[in-house]
This record gives C-alpha cells, sequence and structure tokens, in this order.
C-alpha cells in the first residue's frame, strides 16, 4: 500500500497584519481559501480558490491586508497524497478553483484540528475524490457535462422523473437530452430510467424481504403488473425468479451495481433509495 500521512488539518481566519509565510515546506501544504484575498508566490487569489505549497518547494504567501482571507489548510506526504493530487487535476498546477459545496465545508469544519491521524487520512481521501469528480467534470465536452447533470438528477430524483420534467428541469430540448444519450449511452433517456429504477429493484429483491407490491411501490410503480413486466424485460426473470436466483449462488448477493459489472447502467446510492418511496407515474 502507498504511503499517506496526514499529520494536521486546520482553520484560520488570518489578520490583516500577518506576516507573509516564506519558507521551503516540509510537507504538502493544501489551502482551501474560504473567503477574502491573498498572494501566493506572486499571484492574487480569492475565495473559492485551492492552493498547494509543494513539500521542499519555496513559497510565500500573505493575505490581502484589506480583506485577509480565511483558510483551511491540510498537511500531507507520502506517494499517495501525490497521486490524490494528481487525480484531481494538481500534479501540473499550484492553484485551482473549487466549490464550497456542504460536503466539502462539512469534512474540513469535522476534521479541523483532530488529532487522530488515521481520522485525518480518511477525511483527505474524501476530500481529494470530491476534487478529482469536479476535475474530470471540468474537463468533459458539453454534451458529457449535460449527460452528467441529468444523470445526476435522475439520481436525485430515484428514478421518479419524465424525460419532459429532465429537459425543462435542465433547461434542454427534449430532442437534444434523448441524442446525447443515445450516443453517449446507447439508450434513450426513458430507457436509462426504466434501468435504473430495475436496478434498485433488483438490490432490493436480493438485499431484502420485502414484499414485490412493496418494492414496486419503491422504486414508482404502483401497479405490480406493470412493475414485473419491466422488471422481466430488464432483468430476464420475474422478480420472485430474479430474487430466488440471486439467494441461491452460495447464499451471497454479488451487486450487479458495481462498477465491473454494469452495462449501461450506473452506481445507485441505495441507502439514500430505499429511504424514498414517494410514489410516481411509471413510465410507460
Amino acid at each position: 500500500m502507498k504511503e499517506l500521512t496526514v499529520y494536521q488539518i486546520g482553520h484560520e481566519h488570518c489578520m490583516p497584519d500577518k506576516e507573509a509565510v516564506r519558507q521551503i515546506s516540509v510537507y504538502n501544504m493544501l489551502h482551501f481559501v474560504v473567503s477574502g484575498r491573498g498572494t501566493f508566490n506572486g499571484q492574487e487569489l480569492h475565495a473559492g480558490q485551492i492552493f498547494l505549497c509543494r513539500r521542499r518547494q519555496y513559497v510565500n504567501y500573505s493575505p490581502d491586508p484589506k480583506d485577509p482571507w480565511d483558510y483551511y489548510w491540510i498537511n500531507s506526504s507520502g506517494a499517495m497524497a501525490d497521486e490524490l493530487f494528481a487525480g484531481c487535476g494538481l500534479d501540473k498546477v499550484n492553484v485551482m478553483d473549487f466549490t464550497m459545496t456542504e460536503q466539502v465545508e462539512k469534512l474540513l469544519k469535522l476534521s479541523a484540528n483532530h488529532p487522530n491521524q488515521g481520522y485525518l487520512g480518511g477525511i483527505f481521501i474524501a476530500l481529494m475524490e470530491l476534487l478529482g469528480e469536479r476535475n474530470r467534470y471540468v474537463q468533459m465536452s458539453s454534451p458529457e457535462r449535460h449527460l452528467a447533470d441529468a444523470i445526476d438528477l435522475i439520481r436525485s430524483k430515484s428514478g421518479k422523473i419524465t424525460p419532459s420534467e429532465l429537459a425543462e428541469q435542465l433547461n434542454l430540448s427534449r430532442a437534444y437530452l434523448r441524442n446525447i444519450f443515445m450516443e453517449l449511452r446507447g439508450m434513450t433517456v426513458i430507457d436509462y430510467i426504466i434501468r435504473y429504477r430495475m436496478n434498485c429493484a433488483a438490490e432490493l429483491l436480493a438485499q431484502t424481504d420485502y414484499p414485490i407490491y412493496m418494492i414496486a411501490a419503491t422504486v414508482g410503480y404502483e401497479d405490480q403488473f406493470q412493475f414485473s413486466k419491466r422488471f422481466r424485460k430488464v432483468h430476464g426473470k420475474s422478480p420472485s425468479n430474479y430474487r430466488k436466483m440471486m439467494r441461491s449462488i452460495n447464499g451471497t448477493y454479488i451487486s450487479l451495481m458495481q462498477p465491473e459489472l454494469l452495462t449501461q447502467t450506473e452506481n445507485i446510492n441505495f441507502s439514500e433509495e430505499i429511504s424514498k418511496t414517494l410514489l410516481t407515474k411509471s413510465p410507460k
């Protein structure tokens, strides 16, 4: 396993008269600027930016006297840290933009000045993964970004959304949305939504003892017969036979939603899906 050490995660609201930091970094120091302004190696920075002081490199940074910055910092070292930086685009640059989402803010606040290095390492990995997702999104073409936004919205609605509603909420034409799904996923929007729902149902059938009518309702089908018909079309078996088959495989269940087993589907957070049981009209 590659080495990763996270020494500290801290937070500071800098004073206007704070002296500039001029030093050769002993370890990597990653800063998240959450408000205010400052200068890093001669470059003016502002809230919503990250700057990285690399290990064994000279750095010079200071707050703006009129609008001093407020930032979180993470001190780290090890080959895994370098790999994580590369994964979010910090292998070639030392400054990049970031969005202070609720997830990022919560992780930073929970970890600031926490004494457990193992805990801090987990937080650091989670933060780098979130930054990596953003970096990959930025590098996507417009159709790829629109597809990613559509898939995120489908997930947030637990698959209970029509193509028309999806296009309207994304401010895209339905024809354009259909075209990018066909080009990048090889299926129509409605087929994707149905497959998403049926894979949610497959997880519930294999992992719970919920009756089929309840699973049908959970994934948005009031009519159990219609649900069973859709399920058979996607998975090749009735819901009851699918459940028997999956439970006969050495008494264990291998999730069809694992990335290596997916075919034109997406990962799903089923702990969230199960909790959302609002009924909506089934897609036709």
